[in-house]
C-alpha cells in the first residue's frame, strides 16, 4: 500500500512513483472504492508539499487500439486529478493530469503479470 512517505521518498530519489494501489473498472475510468486508501495518501503528500506541482500520469497496457489506450489513459488519469481535487481537497493548481497509453511500459505486455504492472497510475514531480 502506497503511503505519503513513500510518496515522498520515491519523488525525491527518482522524480516520480508508480502507484499501483489505484483500480479501476475494466475498459473504464471509473474509479473502484478500494482505490480510497491510496488517494487519500496522495492527497496527503500532495497537501504536505505545497509549494510543489504534480503530474498525474495515467499508464495503459499494450492492448487492443493505441488510440483507445491514449484516451483510457488520460481519462483515467483526469478521474485521479478530480478525485483528489474534489473529494480530498487538493490544490487543483498543483496538478495537470495527461495519458501516455503504453508507451512507457515496465514490462512485457505478454503475461497478465506484465500487463498488470502496466496498468498504473503515476505521481510525477513538474
Amino acid at each position: 500500500m502506497v503511503t505519503a512517505t513513500s510518496i515522498d521518498k520515491g519523488i525525491k530519489e527518482t522524480g516520480h512513483i508508480a502507484i499501483y494501489d489505484i483500480l479501476f473498472a475494466g475498459d473504464k475510468a471509473e474509479i473502484k472504492p478500494e482505490s480510497e486508501n491510496a488517494l487519500r495518501n496522495i492527497a496527503e503528500f500532495i497537501k504536505e508539499n505545497t509549494g510543489s506541482k504534480y503530474f498525474i500520469v495515467g499508464h495503459a497496457a499494450s492492448i487492443g487500439d493505441f488510440t483507445s489506450g491514449m484516451t483510457l489513459s488520460e481519462n483515467r488519469a483526469k478521474a485521479v486529478m478530480n478525485e483528489l481535487t474534489v473529494k480530498y481537497g487538493v490544490n487543483k493548481k498543483q496538478l495537470k493530469a495527461y495519458g501516455v497509453g503504453s508507451l512507457c511500459p515496465v514490462s512485457s505486455n505478454k503475461s497478465d503479470e506484465g500487463r498488470a504492472k502496466n496498468r498504473r497510475v503515476e505521481i510525477v514531480e513538474q
